[in-house]
């Protein structure tokens, strides 16, 4: 007979892998992780999934361009980074001066299964998705439709379609999605999404030229 328990000694687990952000001051928010072999290393952890709120206007691309920027530096990483908001030329002025365009992939696609199908072909290190609000499925607003970004979702012929955790997993990258934040300071459209991602980070630009990053409803993997 099958035991529907175990004992937490025969459970195998291992810290999760690090990506520098090449930013000193994101990298120690995030936090890190130690290994095995007493080695340490910070960053953003890979097969995971990141929320980045704030208000409109607040800069939240500014802080993704950033980061999308230096990780490219990074051993000839690749970004892949869906842009809903506007058209895709206009993103390009915002990025200005970028000495690897050719790994700093963008994307138009506001379908889950055509994102998911584009991360399949890139294989980005780091996927950024701006703003989650403008997904297809998001608009509904309903929990379930919000569930089966995260989680993916049997239709009813039967048929698997893959969401966002399962994805980053699979390809060792980590999503970052951007959202806005309504004037009570919760997410826009939703109260469902900061509960199934793994971690939560508000972004206030209030101190310019600078960012204020805090951690908001969770963080499972660092401070």
């Amino acid at each position: 007979m099958d035991k529907n328990y175990i004992a937490l000694s025969d459970i195998q687990s291992s810290a999760p892998l690090r990506m520098t952000t090449g930013l000193k001051e994101l990298d120690w928010i995030y936090g890190y992780s130690t290994y095995n072999n007493g080695n340490i290393e910070w960053g953003i952890p890979q097969g995971k999934l990141s929320l980045w709120s704030g208000a409109s206007g607040v800069g939240k691309s500014r802080v993704a361009i950033t980061l999308a920027k230096q990780i490219i530096g990074w051993k000839e990483n690749k970004i892949l980074y869906f842009q809903n908001e506007v058209d895709l030329s206009t993103f390009k002025s915002w990025v200005k001066d970028c000495s690897n365009n050719a790994n700093f992939i963008c994307s138009s696609a506001t379908d889950l299964a055509t994102q998911i199908k584009v991360i399949d072909e890139v294989s980005p290190q780091i996927i950024f998705v701006d703003s989650v609000n403008q997904l297809d499925e998001y608009r509904s607003g309903t929990k379930t439709d919000i569930k089966n970004i995260i989680e993916g979702y049997t239709d009813a012929n039967g048929c698997k379609h893959e969401g966002y955790r399962s994805v980053t997993q699979r390809k060792g990258a980590h999503t970052i999605f951007i959202s806005q934040l309504n004037q009570d300071g919760s997410v826009k459209g939703s109260t469902t999404l900061p509960h199934l991602v793994d971690i939560v980070f508000k972004i206030d630009g209030d101190c310019n030229p600078f960012f204020h990053v805090r951690v908001g409803a969770k963080h499972r993997y660092g401070r």
